[in-house]
């Protein structure tokens, strides 16, 4: 069987990246989710990643000021695009590959492609709003 990731330090360098754009979101709302698959997986105990988190949440606040004071600066301004469309690309490819697994039949076609286009067209509705309805779309097919 072949290995997702050859070189694991790639996982290192996307979590990285991630982290850089948007910390709040992936560190703080996705943790209780990754903990214990996490913890099993790599056979840390759950006060080590608890740490692991305070540390990026240290270096998140302490690198803040820093970035703001010098956003300006052409480096830094062309680095925080880097790092940006990196994750464009990232979330690009892994859409892909989640949807060709998700999508399976003319049913969850529709609802990608509205949603899609809700997205498109009502671009202040939050994004959970769309998801939470394609969830109930996907539990009214299942019961049809």
């Amino acid at each position: 069987m072949r290995k997702a990731v050859e070189n694991r330090w790639w996982v290192v360098f996307g979590c990285f990246v991630a982290l850089m754009v948007n910390n709040g979101v992936v560190s703080n709302f996705t943790f209780s989710v990754f903990l214990k698959p996490v913890t099993d997986d790599l056979g840390w105990t759950r006060g080590q990643m608890s740490a692991a988190l305070a540390i990026s949440s240290v270096f998140t606040i302490l690198a803040t000021p820093l970035l703001l004071r010098y956003r300006t600066h052409p480096a830094v301004a062309g680095f925080v695009r880097g790092v940006t469309v990196t994750v464009v690309g990232v979330l690009v490819g892994t859409t892909y590959l989640v949807g060709k697994d998700a999508i399976v039949d003319w049913i969850t076609a529709i609802v990608a492609i509205a949603s899609l286009a809700v997205i498109l067209v009502f671009k202040k509705l939050p994004e959970p709003a769309v998801v939470a309805a394609g969830g109930i779309v996907g539990l009214a097919a299942h019961f049809l």
